[in-house]
Formats: C-alpha cells, structure tokens, sequence
C-alpha cells in the first residue's frame, strides 16, 4: 500500500499547534497549501501559495481542509475529485444538502470522507461511556468569551457564529450519547429552541431542550460570556460529569466526576491526545478500505442539525 502523506489546505492555528505535531509524532510526512503565509513559518516549510496547485502536483494521499468555514464544501469537492482522502475541519459544509453531494462523491470516488469532530477520542469519553447506563438526561455546555471584532467566528463572509462552529458538538453528542438511529420526529414528546443573533443578524447562542420518550438533551452554547466547557450525563444511579469536554488539552491530566446519591468519586484521566488517537484510527479505516463509519457519523449528524435548526 501507498504509504500516506497529508496536504494541509490552509493553515490554521489548529494545524500549527495540533496536527502538525501529530504527524510528526506518527513520522507522516506533511506539505503545507497556504495563501496567507509564504517561505517558512514556526519552522515549517510552505510548499504551495495556490490550493489549486498543492491538489495537482502534491504526492500526498490525505487531504485536509482547515479553512474558514465557507470554503470547506468547496476545497472538500475539488479533493474528492482529485482522488484524495479528505478529512474536513467542521462543519463539513453549511447545509445538509450540499454535505450530502459530498457523500455521495466520496463513496463513488472510494475515498474518505471525515469532519474533524474528535473530542470523544479522549481517555476521559471513553471513560464516561463505560461508565453510562440507562441514561435519561444529557446536559451540555459549551460558552466562550465574546470573539473579537476581526476573528472568523463573527464573520458573516466566512460563515462564522455560534450555529457553524459548536453546532457540529450539539449534533455529536446526540448521535454519541442518545441514539444514532433515532427517528427523531416519531420520538420528540417536546421541542424548546432559542437562538439569539448579534446586529449582524450572525447566531451567537443557542439554547434548546429537547425532550424525547426515554431521555432529555439540553444545552447552552454561546459566545460573549465566562468560559464553561462541560457535560453532564445524568443515569438512574449516579451523575457523571465532565470539564474540557469539548476542546480536552494534550498535555494535562482531566478529571471525571462521579456522583452517587451523598458520595462523590473522581477519577483521574491521564494526559491523552484525543486528534492523535483520531487520527490513527484515519490511518488505519483507509489501509482497511473502510469508509462506512464516516458515511454514517455525517449524515446522522446533519440530519440532526437540520432537523434542529432547519440547516
């Protein structure tokens, strides 16, 4: 087989601090599409100045799309048609339509198809998961400081707000935690949504209940308020509660709360590299040919944000 080696399309801040290191942890060989940077950066060599140009000429077999969000479904489209593997950073794209195009391209191409959603690949989710049973309520909270004026999250061009950036962790954790192959409509008892948008008309806070036969969701996502990043996940027996959920750090210890009734356990979660572990399991799906799982994982996580948010 072809050993791999990834284009990085763009270069975002997530790749200079995250993925680069990772592939050279793994010794996979990288190149670097940038319009913005030229020549050298942090000690990495910008390879193309033209996207266009890095999907022609490069020799790499994995693309990966860290752009602004509107240009994912764009880039994401010329990959595929390149023959490349792509992994995309979320949203895949901006409604569920053209994500759909871009699964179907993928599965007649053979190649993968992957949005970057990887906070579950941390010690501590799989920790929560073995110790969940007999769930009836989910509760998430994901809130950041408001961005400045210039960053991508406010910017209406670039497809940013609250909606594109944490709606793919709302529609994660349902598919992770509740059910994936829930017939949401036959099982929704009750639907609360409220979505608060910026003088720009750009959505900066969602906050929904959603009350199904057996188990609740709830949450509150948003800019403009004190940092908060956690999950609780709320069983017959006990209360297991967890911080840094959604952007859990490589190089510290978390901790996993655990409350039954008067008593209250935590459990120390060693350092772990939740884009390492993803990434390996990218390796090793594509060595395998095994694409369906990503198929799978995206169109069940738009269907539950157009179903949401009629995105």
């Amino acid at each position: 087989m072809k050993k791999n080696k990834v284009l990085l399309i763009g270069y975002s801040n997530i790749s200079r601090k995250r993925f680069i290191n990772v592939f050279k942890k793994l010794k996979i060989k990288y190149e670097i599409a940038s319009l913005s940077k030229k020549y050298t950066i942090e000690g990495n060599k910008i390879d193309y100045n033209n996207y266009l140009d890095a999907l022609r000429k490069s020799k790499a077999t994995i693309a990966y799309i860290s752009l602004p969000n509107s240009l994912h479904y764009y880039w994401a489209k010329k990959a595929l048609n390149f023959n490349y593997h792509v992994i995309v950073d979320k949203p895949v794209s901006h409604n569920f339509s053209r994500t759909e195009s871009l699964l179907k391209l993928s599965i007649k191409k053979n190649k993968l198809l992957s949005e970057a959603i990887f906070f579950n690949y941390h010690e501590q989710f799989k920790k929560a998961l073995n110790l969940t049973k007999d769930i009836f309520k989910v509760k998430a909270n994901f809130i950041i400081p408001y961005p400045k004026k210039n960053s991508l999250l406010l910017s209406r061009k670039f497809n940013g707000g609250v909606l594109m950036d944490m709606g793919p962790y709302i529609a994660s954790l349902h598919r992770l935690l509740i059910n994936d192959n829930l017939i949401i409509k036959d099982n929704l008892i009750k639907k609360t949504l409220s979505i608060k948008k910026n003088s720009k008309n750009l959505p900066i806070s969602i906050k929904f209940n959603l009350d199904f036969k057996n188990i609740k969701y709830e949450g509150l996502f948003e800019f403009g308020n004190n940092y908060v990043n956690n999950l609780k996940i709320f069983t017959k027996k006990k209360i297991i509660e967890l911080n840094r959920i959604f952007s859990p750090p490589s190089d510290e210890n978390l901790f996993v709360r655990i409350s039954y009734k008067n008593n209250l356990k935590i459990l120390k979660i060693n350092k772990d590299d939740c884009f390492e572990n993803y990434f390996k399991e990218i390796l090793k799906n594509i060595k395998l040919n095994n694409f369906t799982f990503y198929v799978s994982s995206i169109l069940a996580d738009n269907r539950f944000k157009k179903f949401l948010f009629n995105q």
